[in-house]
């Protein structure tokens, strides 16, 4: 059951990662058309620099959320190296009890300003503020389901089991 959710895992990173790279695509080619009807036809699209700052929310906050799946979110962990691996482990489960409340409060009031933001609708695309919002929720949404994989792993170590995670059974981390 575990090693099926740290598969689900992998392909929900793995299709985010090419969504993420769809919508740059799809940002580079609304600003290179906008820069040419700007600068060649002096005319300028007035949803463009909108629709590319809402893509760019949802690529950001969704990549996010792979790298919390990677475990590569910026951390020093020079001397927490140098520990025994289930003390490591140990530190790791605590850290991740604290992103998962972080994460659980960016879930909530993430939900909460999206909802809110319902009736208000983006001046050039017309569409509710929400779909911006929901970003917030959504990523949070990922990155429990990520960090709870990894707790069990952590937990796993700290009972002298392997790690389960496919991508960090070799090691601590992946750098």
């Amino acid at each position: 059951m575990l090693l099926r959710l740290h598969h689900v895992a992998m392909r929900t990173s793995a299709a985010i990662v090419f969504l993420c790279q769809g919508l740059l695509v799809i940002m580079t080619l609304v600003i290179a058309a906008l820069v040419v009807s700007r600068y060649i036809f002096n005319y300028s699209f007035s949803w463009a620099e909108e629709l590319t700052r809402l893509l760019l929310v949802w690529m950001v906050l969704l990549a996010a959320a792979v790298i919390q799946r990677r475990d590569d979110h910026i951390k020093v962990d020079f001397f927490v190296a140098l520990l025994p691996v289930r003390l490591q482990a140990l530190i790791d489960l605590v850290l991740r009890l604290l992103v998962l409340g972080f994460v659980a409060m960016l879930v909530w009031y993430g939900w909460t300003a999206a909802i809110g933001m319902y009736i208000t609708k983006a001046p050039a695309l017309g569409i509710p503020m929400t779909v911006g919002y929901l970003a917030i929720p959504a990523c949070g949404l990922l990155m429990s389901f990520f960090t709870v994989l990894s707790l069990i792993d952590d937990g796993r170590v700290l009972i002298g089991l392997p790690r389960i995670q496919p991508d960090r059974a070799a090691g601590h981390g992946s750098h």
